[in-house]
């Protein structure tokens, strides 16, 4: 399997705040957290950041994604 690196600014994802940046996303995510990661999914893809342009929080969905992002140490 070939390994994948996207730049950070190519991870899509809801915008942010202007001042809560990706915690006004977190909110929503705590709120209802399974309604919430079925939207992201469904509307962005299988790899999702919580804010636009900020990969400090990201969601990988489905097995080959997480099988690569769990066993490259420099990944993860």
């Amino acid at each position: 399997m070939a390994t994948v690196i996207v730049p950070r600014q190519a991870i899509p994802g809801p915008r942010a705040l202007p001042l809560l940046s990706w915690r006004a996303n977190m909110l929503k995510l705590y709120q209802n957290p399974f309604k919430y990661l079925r939207w992201l999914h469904d509307t962005y893809g299988d790899l999702v950041t919580l804010a636009q342009g900020d990969a400090s929080y990201v969601c990988a969905f489905g097995p080959a994604l997480n099988f690569q992002l769990l066993t490259d140490p420099h990944l993860f």
